[in-house]
Order: C-alpha cells, then structure tokens, then sequence
C-alpha cells in the first residue's frame, strides 16, 4: 500500500493520522508551505511544501508512489485565522484536481456505511460510530465527525461538514460548502444550500437558502 502524504495540517490531524495507520496505511509526512522542510507538525515531518507539483519531475515522483488527504479543517466564522483556513482547503482542493492526485478516504473502526447502495466520494473522513443508511451520497471533501447519522436518500455536497452528533433524517439535502454544527439536525424531506451555517443544537424543520446562517449570529 502506497505511503500517505497529509496536504496541510490542523489541530485534528493527530485524530486522522491514527485513523490512517489502523487502516493500514502509513503516514509518510505533511506537505505544507507555512512550514519548514524538516519540522514536525504533531510529531509528523514536513517533507516539502505543496509547490512541489509546479516541477513537473516531482509532481510524477508524488503521484506515483503516494497517496493524499486533504487535512485541513474550516470553520465558518469570519475571524482572519478561519477565512485563512477556508481559503488554504479550498487552495488545496484545487490542488488535487490539477493534478489529479489520489486522495485517499479515512474512516474510524466502528463506523457503518450501507456499502450495497451508498456512494462515497474522495477526501472523505468518517468519524467514530458514524452510521450511513441506504442510498446516501457524499461528496469529496466532506468530513463527518463522532456519532453523526444519515438517514436514507440523503445527500451531503462538496466540502460540507457534520460536526459531533449531527443528524439527518432522511432524504435531506445538504449543498456544498456548508457547515451543520454539534448536535444540529435536519428534518426529513428538508433541502439545504450551499454555504450555509446551521449552529450547534438547532433542529432544522424548512428548506434553507444558499448562504444562510440558523441560529444566533454572535
């Protein structure tokens, strides 16, 4: 199995290192340009900042013999150090489309996806005791974190993000890019937009727009 390469790093890359290895895979380092070549971030080694696909030699020397993941979080908060983040994923993403990069899929023990009917992107991470019922979709990108469940038919866009015990009910609609925070849930039959910000705790009982933000704003 190839080595993998995390792109980035975030304070929950202990989380997903460990993850990896128990999968098997084995964690060769971080690519990332805010750092050094030769510090660790997290005990992990900085190899080389992600610049290293502009030569086109390495880029071939990477892509034949690694496998990526994109590590860095988001939140959706307008402070300079989450815009920051936002940004830097999103630069990474991108990365990983140029190039075509193979990103592989983290997911915790103990988690259950329906594999008969359930379609699962790449750059995924499922958390612990996550639970995907029948005929869902995930898109790149997403991560859903401890004890989150997807009811049936649903479907979660690009780059959206399901915090601890998040829940859909069944044949939701989440868009891309958008962010359902700690213990939120949306009801059954429910579609959601892009960009959207559900915070912590919230029940979500209508459609959303693109670009909302439920729940109090400070």
């Amino acid at each position: 199995m190839k080595k993998l390469i995390f792109l980035g790093t975030s304070s929950g890359i202990s989380v997903f290192e460990e993850a990896a290895e128990a999968m098997g895979y084995e964690v060769y380092g971080v690519m990332d340009g805010d750092y050094t070549k030769g510090d660790e971030y997290w005990g992990i080694p900085v190899i080389n900042s992600e610049t290293v696909f502009d030569n086109p030699k390495l880029a071939q020397y990477y892509k034949q013999n690694f496998v990526f993941f994109n590590a860095i979080n988001w939140l959706p908060m307008n402070d300079k150090i989450s815009v920051r983040n936002t940004q830097k994923r999103h630069k990474f993403m991108q990365l990983i489309q140029q190039h075509n990069l193979e990103c592989i899929n983290i997911i915790e023990e103990g988690s259950y996806v329906s594999t008969k009917s359930t379609k699962l992107g790449t750059n995924i991470y499922l958390g612990h005791w996550i639970a995907i019922e029948p005929h869902c979709v995930v898109e790149d990108f997403v991560s859903l974190f401890g004890h989150t469940f997807l009811g049936h038919h649903t479907q979660v866009g690009e780059n959206s993000q399901i915090q601890r015990h998040g829940e859909m009910y069944g044949n939701v609609r989440l868009g891309k890019n958008s962010y359902v925070g700690t213990h939120a849930g949306i009801v059954q039959d429910c579609v959601v937009g892009d960009n959207v910000w559900i915070q912590p705790g919230i029940r979500v009982c209508r459609n959303v727009e693109n670009n909302e933000i439920i729940g109090a704003t400070k």
